[in-house]
């Protein structure tokens, strides 16, 4: 941009940092929907599929919180920051909502496929219908 139009690129760290975010908290629910979350097995290979999947219910109902609460927080923060019309101190200076949305919305997200999971992983204990042998995935040389 500054070579090809003489224009200044003082824009482009602070728009690689908002699409970073966006990137991880939206991109989050989209990893939970694929199941695709980075799991450390090491113990949970060991159990027996049914305490596995109760194990892994138990974790997920954890983290359903966990994302609740963060959204619960964070939409009062964005909402503020829309009000507040609150814009960042740089020359670009784009406001600041933009930012502040990824996070509660992509908690809500997270937090919705959470409960998806949940409800899944129930359903199939009930019906017994699981994975009897769990995948390893090791890294190889």
């Amino acid at each position: 941009m500054r070579k090809l139009f003489d224009a200044s690129t003082i824009w482009q760290i602070e728009a690689s940092v908002f699409l970073l975010i966006f990137t991880v908290f939206t991109g989050s629910a989209y990893v939970q929907k694929n199941e695709h979350h980075l799991n450390v097995d090491l113990l949970i290979i060991h159990l027996s599929p049914k305490t596995r999947e109760i194990t892994l219910i138990v974790v997920s109902i954890i983290s359903c919180i966990l994302t609740a609460i963060l959204a619960y927080y964070a939409w009062p923060m964005w909402w503020e920051a829309w009000i507040k019309n609150e814009h960042t101190e740089s020359l670009w200076g784009p406001p600041m909502w933009i930012p502040y949305l990824f996070l509660p919305l992509g908690m809500t997200l997270l937090f919705l496929q959470y409960l998806l999971y949940i409800y899944r992983k129930i359903e199939a204990l009930r019906t017994g219908d699981f994975e009897i042998e769990i995948e390893r995935q090791e890294l190889k040389k």
